[in-house]
């Protein structure tokens, strides 16, 4: 009779929790739209930041509302005057809107700037896509990687280029505090080929040869063990160089920071180690380079 009893209070127990989560999932409300930004902000401490956009299908600018952004990273890429498609949530105890995701509105109808696209997929992009916003430490500069000339599409197989594709032709470009252009480097001319990212990312920069200026890796797709990265330097006058390695690229398995721009382990005096995974050694080969009359060297 006893463990009935407990048996009974157990399902009780459970019954009330259940009823719990989905008053609160039934109370709560997930949107999605698309949202322009009109503004963003940070508290003095910088543990919280938020934007201010509206719905520009379903409200005028004076309606703008706050979005709380947790993810710094997230909350660097996405840049007043731009729309994007958003997904954000409310809970029913308080007004405060949280973001969930967002992505460059590219899908919007070139007839008249509203809309879903036409099913053909045909999607007019008036201005350079901006994939990355990297604030220059030091500066009240920013370094953007921008999509200047190719394609946007979206790919949502599994696979090495999984989710939104950006193709083509990039640029950096260095903007001051109030969006103002600075200087501008093509970013093909150091490739062969057509450049691809799969998503928005931060630049990692550190100075990895010692000399003051702030560098940083730019990866592409190499194979299931790693990518091929080149390091690139920003000048004194915010123009971008590459910095030499041994044959043009670092294979890299792994590392710290995005897949696009991982961190290297750095040495004082311009030492830098990596690793890859060898596939005929069936196991992880360690690198190290030394900085070297103007480029990085093997070192023992």
């Amino acid at each position: 009779m006893r463990n009935k009893q407990r048996l009974i209070a157990a399902i009780a127990v459970c019954v009330l929790v259940g009823v719990f989560i989905a008053f609160r999932l039934l109370n709560g409300t997930l949107t999605a739209s698309t949202i322009h930004i009109v503004e963003k902000s940070e508290d003095p401490s910088g543990e919280e930041r938020w934007i201010q956009a509206y719905d520009p299908n379903n409200q005028e600018k004076e309606q703008a509302f706050r979005i709380m952004v947790k993810d710094r990273t997230a909350w660097n890429l996405l840049e007043v005057g731009n729309e994007y498609f958003a997904s954000y949530e409310r809970r029913s105890d308080n007004d405060v809107y949280k973001l969930r995701k967002a992505e460059p509105d590219a899908v919007r109808d070139s007839s008249n700037g509203t809309g879903p696209a036409a099913i053909n997929g045909n999607v007019a992009i008036n201005s350079p896509m901006t994939i990355s916003n990297t604030p220059i430490p030091g500066t009240n500069s920013t370094l953007k990687l921008r999509l200047v000339e190719g394609s946007y599409s979206e790919d949502w197989q599994p696979g090495a280029y999984q989710g939104t594709v950006y193709e083509g032709e990039f640029i950096f470009e260095v903007q001051d505090e109030v969006g103002n252009t600075i200087q501008t480097t093509a970013l093909n001319q150091f490739y062969n080929e057509p450049l691809t990212f799969t998503h928005l990312f931060l630049l990692s920069l550190d100075d990895y040869n010692g000399d003051g200026l702030l560098d940083f890796t730019l990866g592409q797709h190499g194979n299931s063990n790693g990518n091929e990265y080149r390091i690139f330097s920003v000048q004194p006058d915010f123009s971008i160089v590459e910095l030499p390695v041994p044959g043009s690229s670092l294979y890299v398995s792994g590392g710290t920071g995005d897949k696009y721009s991982i961190k290297l382990e750095a040495e004082e005096g311009g030492i830098l180690h990596y690793s890859y995974y060898s596939q005929e050694e069936g196991n992880y080969v360690q690198k190290k380079l030394g900085w070297k009359d103007g480029a990085f060297a093997e070192m023992k």
